[in-house]
């Protein structure tokens, strides 16, 4: 009897982490042409196009579009988070920690252009759709906190994470525009706006 449940158990593990494989390979497959069309021209037809796979398998592994874009956002910005906490986590003084942000901010507009546009597209369908609506509060409440973490290793307690991430964001969302839609020498003067802003809180919240 112990037998025979835990081959069963094992092909349940089986099928279980061939779900979650295909899963995220569609994940993956929707993030693209989110991120090449915006919200409002994609459908799960094209999604499904673009996979390669029947629009009956995208129905099979997700409710609806909302929850496919919800996973999206997800997928994309964990990896995003898990960029910004290696730098933190980088040994060397508020200055160099914040030159090594902006550079690895610029990299992700160079290299990532068109999902971090993707990004502000569901931010502002988050005030319209429930579906993701939370998950966008919770990215930029997880933002604002890695910046108060930032700011507190380097002793800037003064320094609050969510009023600089709000400047830092909107810097960060003009260079993107220029980046995709100009073209042209953005990187420098996005670094130096950037740097600019996040120095000079870091020189405001020093003692006099």
């Amino acid at each position: 009897m112990t037998s025979t449940v835990s081959e069963e158990t094992k092909v349940g593990q089986k099928v279980a982490r061939k779900h979650a494989s295909k899963k995220a390979a569609l994940v993956e497959a929707a993030l693209a042409t989110l991120s090449r069309l915006g919200y409002s021209q994609t459908n799960l037809r094209i999604i499904a196009s673009d996979a390669g796979v029947s629009l009956g398998t995208i129905h099979y592994y997700f409710a609806d579009k909302d929850e496919l874009l919800r996973l999206c956002v997800v997928r994309f910005k964990d990896d995003f988070f898990e960029l910004i906490r290696d730098v933190f986590g980088s040994v060397g003084t508020g200055q160099d920690i914040g030159e090594q942000l902006a550079e690895a901010l610029a990299k992700t507009i160079e290299d990532h252009g068109e999902t971090h546009r993707l990004w502000y597209d569901l931010r502002t369908q988050a005030m319209f759709v429930d579906t993701f609506r939370d998950e966008v509060k919770r990215i930029e409440m997880e933002m604002a906190a890695m910046l108060d973490g930032y700011f507190s290793q380097i002793g800037a307690t003064q320094v609050d994470g969510k009023l600089m991430y709000l400047q830092l964001d909107a810097i960060y969302r003009y260079w993107l525009v220029i980046a995709l839609t100009e073209g042209g020498e953005w990187r420098a003067p996005f670094k130096q706006e950037f740097l600019t802003v996040l120095n000079s809180a870091l020189m405001s919240s020093r003692p006099a």
